[in-house]
């Protein structure tokens, strides 16, 4: 019960605190959560928010396939059980680890990834390039530093100059958090939120 309480505040706390939030208030978010992460870590968690998870879902089979070797070859897992991307407007992180505790069966899990494939329309180019210069420029002013800032800056510029915008997470961020999830639509979490994260239903190991 202890649990499942202190699971349940720590949803309604991020719910509080990240909904809606400014692009200013996700990047302080972001930089001091994880102080390890790279400037292509800050530049994903704005991308997931604006363009959800097509670029992954793009073969489903393969998706699934890949999802079951990642959750079944997991040791460490880190992270919260959740948080929303960029600034909130979309998409959520969701946590693979709430299926290995047995909070959410694996088949619920993935059919709601997958059902979030296409739940936004995805902005253009040339927004999104905006977008980004102006969370740049958010960093600049507050005078954020990060690992190998210089060159993850220039990969970035060469990234939106091609049109190519998708990039994975840095080494850093990913050996120093554990983080395994997938990218949830809002709506799609709203549901899986109702029925499996409440202090009712969590079973926690």
């Amino acid at each position: 019960m202890k649990n499942n309480i202190k699971f349940t505040l720590s949803l309604l706390i991020i719910s509080f605190s990240l909904m809606a939030a400014t692009k200013e208030e996700a990047v302080d978010y972001l930089v001091n959560t994880y102080p390890q992460a790279q400037l292509v870590d800050i530049y994903k968690s704005f991308y997931q928010d604006n363009f959800g998870p097509g670029h992954i879902l793009g073969d489903t089979v393969s998706a699934k396939r890949y999802f079951l070797y990642e959750l079944g070859d997991t040791i460490n897992w880190g992270g919260p059980e959740f948080e929303f991307t960029g600034e909130g407007k979309n998409f959520v992180r969701l946590n693979m680890d709430l299926i290995r505790r047995g909070i959410i069966p694996a088949e619920v899990y993935f059919e709601a990834f997958q059902n979030s494939l296409g739940r936004v329309e995805k902005p253009t180019d040339d927004f999104w390039i905006s977008e980004w210069n102006q969370i740049d420029s958010i960093i600049k002013v507050k005078d954020y530093h990060f690992i190998n800032e210089e060159n993850d800056r220039k990969y970035i510029e060469e990234k939106l100059a091609s049109r190519n915008f998708p990039i994975h997470h840095s080494d850093n961020f990913n050996n120093n958090y554990n983080f395994h999830y997938r990218i949830i639509s809002l709506p799609e979490f709203e549901k899986l939120k109702e029925k499996y994260l409440t202090e009712q239903s969590n079973q926690t190991k």
